[in-house]
């Protein structure tokens, strides 16, 4: 007589209990239940994709039930979630102000020079004009280096005015790994961009979830 060991039903001498299907290997002494072979492993669940954001140039960053994905300028990063302490979107200010100060320095330089160039400029054509019945040739040559230095004045005005919206504020995915920030720029500018949001609560949520 032997007993399943899982639910101790009297099996005999069958090798799998009739009641709850446990396989058996019959004890020595003959009355007491048989320990069961050993349960399989449970099999592991496959990594499944839950949610992705790009900004269609360098940045791309997947989740997945087990891990973040993560890639831009200059880095290529895999974490699995149990080490993600948290994600958000970080504006660098500092570097931005700094940008716009050393641009604006730059353009009132590039504004000065232009100006001087214009000014260059009207003097050699009123000069051009006085010569012109008396000596023609300089007249001409002065006429012309009015012309280009009117163009290029002109030009460099433009580029001052310019310089200043050419400034970006650098934005980054910002992943925390074990109280460490991981940045990822992306282009804020980018048409897919504003998904940036939706990607991160949805990071937000699987982190709880897994928590």
């Amino acid at each position: 007589m032997a007993f399943c060991s899982e639910c101790g039903t009297d099996i005999g001498t069958a090798k799998f209990c009739s009641n709850c299907g446990a396989s058996i290997t019959q004890s020595t002494g003959g009355n007491k239940p048989s320990e069961s072979l050993k349960k399989a492993p449970k099999e592991r669940q496959p990594e499944v994709d839950l949610a992705q954001f790009t900004d269609g140039f360098k940045c791309d960053i997947k989740l997945t039930t087990e891990r973040i994905y993560a890639k831009s300028v200059g880095l290529e990063e895999t974490y699995a979630l149990r080490s993600v302490d948290g994600i958000g979107v970080y504006d660098d200010l500092d570097k931005f102000k700094d940008d716009k100060l050393k641009a604006e320095q730059k353009a009132i330089a590039v504004k000065n020079t232009g100006i001087m160039f214009i000014i260059y400029a009207v003097l050699l054509g009123i000069g051009g004009l006085y010569f012109l019945t008396d000596g023609p040739i300089y007249a001409i040559i002065m006429l012309v280096c009015a012309a280009v230095l009117g163009y290029y004045g002109n030009q460099m005005l433009e580029k001052s005015k310019k310089m200043k919206a050419e400034v970006k504020l650098d934005s980054y995915v910002k992943i925390i790994i074990s109280g460490n920030n991981k940045l990822y720029l992306f282009n804020k500018k980018a048409k897919d961009a504003a998904n940036v949001a939706e990607f991160i609560n949805k990071v937000e949520e699987t982190l709880t979830k897994y928590d």
